[in-house]
C-alpha cells in the first residue's frame, strides 16, 4: 500500500514537472493561451520554479494582462532578486507599458548578478515592435517611433526594426536621419534593390550625385522595379557619351518599368472602384484620386525617356521603328501608343496617324487623347466636319482640358465659325456651370469677338470658381 502511494506521489510530481516544461515550450512556440494554462497549473500546484514564473510573467505581458504579470514577477523577484530571467521579464513588462527608463534599469541589473544565465533581448525586441505597431494603429506616430528606437538600442542590427523606422519616417514625411537609416539597412541587406533605389533618390535630392549614382547602380545590379534609377543612369550615360546600345537599353528598362507601374496603379484604382460599385464616400474618393495621382511620376519618366531615346537617333525613322517596337512590347500602354500617334502626325504621315488613332479608339473608346489625335489628323486631311465632331467628343470626355478648347478654337476660327463656337460654349455652359476651364475659354472667345463686357463677367466667374475650389468648397 505504501509503495503504491509513493508511486502515485512520484507520478503526480512528474506530471507537474512535465506540465511546467510544456508551458515553457508552448510559450516558445507562440501558443500563449495554452502556455498560460500550463504554467498557471504549475504555479498553483507549487511545482513551478523561478524560470516558469518568469515565463508566465512574460506570457501575461504578451497577452496584455499587465497586473497579473506584475504580481507573478514580484513573487519571482522575491525568490531570486538577481535572476536575469526574472529581470528580463520585468524589463519586458516595463517596455510594454512604455516605461523605457525603468525597463533599462532592470536590464542593467542583469549584468550585475554574476550568474551564468544569458540575457535574451529577442523577446524584448518583439515586445517593442508589437507596441510600435499598436501605437501606430492608434495614430501615436511619435510614440511608435520611440518604441522602435528603443528596440534598436537592444538590437542595433535588426533589419526589421530599421525597415519599420524607415517606413514610419517616410510616411510621416520626416526626412531627418533617413539616409543613415537606409545606409544601415543596405549594409544588413545588400541585395535589397528597392532600398538602394530609395536611398539613391534621397541622395540625389540632397545634392549627393556621386553617392546617388552608386546607389542606383546597386539598384540596377539587383534588378529594381523602380523606373527612375534606369532613367537617371541613362541621363548620366548620355553626358559621358557611352555606347548608344547601353544608353538605349537603360531607357527601354526605364520605360518598361514605368509602364508596368502605371498599369499596376490603374488596376488598383479600377479594382477599388469596382469593389465599391462606384458608390464611394468622400474619403474613399479622395484616396482613389491620390492613387491615380501616383501615376504622374511614372508617366513623366516615360515622357523623359522617350525624349532622350529620340535624341539618341540621328534619323527620325529609326526612332519611329524603336517606338513602334516598344508599343509592340507593351500594347496596353496608352502613353506609348499616344506617343506613336503624335510621332506619325509630326512626320506628316496623317493617313497612318488617323488609322492609328482610330485603332486606339476601338480599344479605348473613352480616351480623350485618342479622339483629339483623330481630330488633328482629320483636320490635316481637310475632313473638317468630322474633325469638329472628334474634337467635341474629346472635350466631352475631358471637359477641363485647356488644350482641347484651343484645338476647337483653331478649327472653328480657320473656317470662320467663331459665332458658332460661341453658341456651342453657351449651350455647354447650361450643363456645366462650374467648369472654370470652359468659362475662361468662353471669355477668351468673347474678347476675340469684341464682347468685352461679357468676357469680363465670365473671367470673374471663372476666378471665383477656381478660388472656391482651392478653398475646398467644391
Amino acid at each position: 500500500m505504501k509503495k503504491n502511494l509513493l508511486l502515485l506521489i512520484l507520478f503526480l510530481v512528474l506530471i507537474d514537472t512535465l506540465t511546467a516544461l510544456s508551458g515553457i515550450e508552448l510559450y516558445n512556440q507562440g501558443r500563449l493561451y495554452e502556455a498560460k494554462e500550463a504554467l498557471e497549473h504549475a504555479v498553483q500546484s507549487h511545482r513551478a520554479g523561478v524560470a516558469e514564473m518568469a515565463v508566465l510573467g512574460m506570457t501575461y505581458t504578451r497577452l496584455g494582462m499587465y497586473s497579473k504579470a506584475e504580481q507573478i514577477l514580484d513573487e519571482a523577484l522575491a525568490r531570486a532578486p538577481e535572476d536575469p530571467r526574472v529581470l528580463n521579464a520585468l524589463a519586458m513588462l516595463e517596455f510594454s507599458s512604455g516605461n523605457y527608463s525603468a525597463a533599462f534599469d532592470w536590464l542593467d541589473r542583469t549584468g550585475k548578478g554574476g550568474t551564468n544565465f544569458p540575457r535574451s533581448t529577442q523577446p524584448l525586441v518583439e515586445t517593442l515592435i508589437n507596441r510600435a505597431v499598436h501605437l501606430y494603429q492608434e495614430g501615436n506616430f511619435d510614440q511608435a517611433a520611440g518604441a522602435l528606437e528603443e528596440a534598436r538600442k537592444l538590437d542595433p542590427i535588426n533589419p526589421r526594426v530599421i525597415a519599420m523606422l524607415i517606413q514610419l519616417h517616410r510616411q510621416e514625411g520626416h526626412s531627418e536621419g533617413l539616409i543613415e537609416l537606409y545606409r544601415d539597412f543596405v549594409k544588413l541587406e545588400p541585395e535589397n534593390a528597392q532600398a538602394h533605389a530609395e536611398l539613391g533618390v534621397l541622395l540625389e535630392e540632397t545634392g549627393q550625385s556621386t553617392a546617388a549614382e552608386a546607389s542606383f547602380l546597386q539598384a540596377e545590379l539587383y534588378g529594381t522595379d523602380e523606373p527612375y534609377p534606369y532613367l537617371y543612369l541613362a541621363l548620366r550615360a548620355a553626358q559621358r557619351q557611352v555606347p548608344l546600345s547601353e544608353l538605349r537599353t537603360r531607357l527601354h528598362l526605364a520605360i518598361g518599368k514605368a509602364v508596368r507601374r502605371i498599369s499596376s496603379l490603374r488596376l488598383q484604382a479600377a479594382g477599388t472602384f469596382q469593389q465599391k460599385k462606384g458608390d464611394l464616400s468622400a474619403e474613399e474618393l479622395e484616396a482613389l484620386q491620390k492613387l491615380t495621382g501616383r501615376t504622374e511620376q511614372p508617366k513623366q519618366i516615360v515622357r523623359d525617356s522617350l525624349l532622350l531615346l529620340r535624341e539618341s537617333y540621328s534619323r527620325p525613322s529609326e526612332y519611329g521603328q524603336d517606338l513602334r517596337r516598344l508599343t509592340d512590347w507593351y500594347p496596353h500602354s496608352l502613353e506609348l501608343r499616344s506617343a506613336l500617334g503624335s510621332f506619325l502626325e509630326e512626320q506628316s504621315r496623317h493617313e497612318e496617324a488617323l488609322a492609328h488613332w482610330r485603332e486606339m479608339i476601338s480599344d479605348f473608346p473613352t480616351l480623350a487623347e485618342a479622339h483629339a489625335g483623330m481630330a488633328r489628323s482629320l483636320n490635316a486631311l481637310d475632313q473638317n466636319q468630322a474633325a469638329r465632331v472628334a474634337y467635341r467628343r474629346a472635350r466631352d470626355l475631358d471637359p477641363e482640358n485647356p488644350g482641347l478648347y484651343r484645338g476647337l478654337y483653331q478649327l472653328y476660327a480657320a473656317e470662320g465659325r467663331k459665332q458658332e463656337l460661341l453658341q456651342l460654349y453657351a449651350d455647354i455652359y447650361e450643363r456645366e456651370r462650374t467648369n472654370s476651364t470652359l468659362i475662361r475659354s468662353w471669355a477668351e472667345l468673347e474678347e476675340d469677338l469684341g464682347l468685352t463686357e461679357q468676357a469680363t463677367v465670365h473671367r470673374l466667374r471663372a476666378a471665383e470658381l477656381e478660388q472656391r475650389r482651392e478653398n475646398g468648397q467644391e
